[in-house]
């Protein structure tokens, strides 16, 4: 297939965006997850100790609940004492000063994603990432991706529109996505159907992928940390 549009340069980002679309859904989703992983354990093992970073650590109150508990998954004891005891000992001093000034700290509104420092590198990810794709919207092996497992989440597919809705190639993504939009939505109802204790057949499991799928797609993967 011959695209009028003009072709960008296809660099480390693009093919890693093609293995993204090639493993099945949402690639955007699965860069910010994967890439946000391999930034915080390169943070836990190579910058634990770097003053700037624990500096604005303290002034965001530690990080968000999603990130505080992915940091804890890596089993790093002694990166995490460090950066708990620079977070909690925050929370201490300030409970001995005035309580208002504590609750309107950033110590409270930490579950904001500008106040917490992984939520904002995975913004940054997913900014990247929309972009790349974005580019290279018109790409057939691009396009090839999305007759097989690929699909954008909600989020994604339109912040993929807020950049290409004049582009020919959104016209094709946007057919594509509400055909697969479709045969999920049949899914569902089949599954709900099947669920029925009226209609269920003895021994039989409940198919408990497709909503999973569906609740990927409308809320994001459960480990990507934070949406646009």
């Amino acid at each position: 297939m011959i695209h009028p549009e003009h072709q960008p340069d296809k660099h480390l980002a693009y093919y890693a965006l093609l293995d993204g679309l090639r493993a099945g859904g949402c690639p955007i989703c699965r860069r910010v997850s994967e890439t946000g992983r391999h930034l915080m354990k390169a943070f836990l093992y190579e910058s634990v100790n770097d003053p700037e970073i624990r500096a604005q650590m303290r002034r965001d109150g530690g990080l968000c609940h999603r990130h505080t508990w992915q940091l804890a998954s890596f089993g790093d004891a002694l990166g995490g004492t460090i950066l708990l005891n620079d977070w909690f000992a925050g929370v201490s001093a300030a409970m001995f000063e005035d309580s208002r000034a504590l609750r309107h700290s950033r110590l409270v509104e930490r579950r904001q994603p500008e106040n917490c420092y992984f939520c904002r590198q995975a913004m940054l990810i997913d900014s990247a990432a929309v972009a790349e794709l974005s580019a290279h919207l018109a790409d057939e092996a691009v396009e090839k991706c999305w007759e097989n497992g690929a699909v954008l989440c909600v989020a994604h597919l339109f912040a993929v529109e807020r950049i290409c809705r004049n582009r020919p190639c959104w016209k094709n993504l946007y057919s594509v996505h509400r055909r697969k939009y479709a045969a999920l939505a049949a899914e569902l109802a089949g599954s709900l159907e099947r669920q029925d204790y009226a209609h269920r057949t003895a021994g039989e499991c409940p198919d408990e992928g497709v909503w999973l799928r569906a609740a990927a797609l409308l809320a994001g993967p459960r480990d990507i940390g934070v949406l646009p």
